[in-house]
């Protein structure tokens, strides 16, 4: 699908999923390249700096230490999560429905997601937005933003069309709960910043 960009009097091409994985199978980018496929747009993502890389690795360990290893979910770190044909993102941690083949055979879509976490140091304003707009569209029940700069948690939850009900800003004295039928997850925000 090819879409007129207005005021430049030029076409821009829109990926798939499928050519995405054949331009990586190219070359043209690798598997470590920090790149997602947003609306059949590849968008280049920051480099990860030390801040984001200390909170990925604390939210890591938390959710290993609170997540009980019964068989029923999986925490998957900066995998990607395939949104639609056109849409593929790679969020810091998905915690998803067990599979027996770990998600070999193919990458989770937001039915399997139980609980979306992004970690946001230089990302904030994307994460806030479009890619809230995307999830929430897809249907992912819950999705928080860890946001390195006011050392906060947003946490949103109940998605409904392009907005979800409930929106919580959690500060240093407050935890995050995530609740969905037998999943329990429960963090200290103060955990996750000190």
């Amino acid at each position: 699908m090819s879409l007129v960009v207005k005021d430049l009097g030029v076409r821009k091409h829109k990926f798939t999923v499928d050519e995405y994985y054949q331009m990586g199978e190219a070359g043209i980018f690798n598997e470590d390249s920090r790149v997602e496929l947003v609306e059949g747009e590849i968008l280049h993502m920051s480099p990860i700096g030390p801040t984001h890389s200390s909170l990925t690795a604390r939210i890591n360990a938390l959710l290993f230490k609170s997540i009980p290893e019964t068989g029923k979910y999986i925490v998957s770190v900066q995998n990607p999560i395939r949104i639609s044909g056109e849409t593929e993102l790679q969020p810091d941690f998905q915690v998803l429905k067990f599979r027996n083949d770990f998600y070999e055979k193919s990458h989770p879509t937001p039915s399997d997601v139980v609980v979306l976490i992004e970690v946001a140091d230089t990302s904030a304003r994307y994460d806030l937005n479009k890619k809230l707009e995307i999830y929430c569209q897809a249907g992912v029940k819950h999705y928080c933003v860890v946001n390195a700069s006011n050392r906060s948690v947003e946490y949103f939850s109940g998605p409904v069309g392009n907005e979800y009900s409930k929106h919580f800003t959690l500060g240093q004295k407050d935890s995050l709960t995530v609740s969905e039928g037998d999943f329990f997850l429960t963090i200290p925000i103060n955990k996750i910043f000190s």
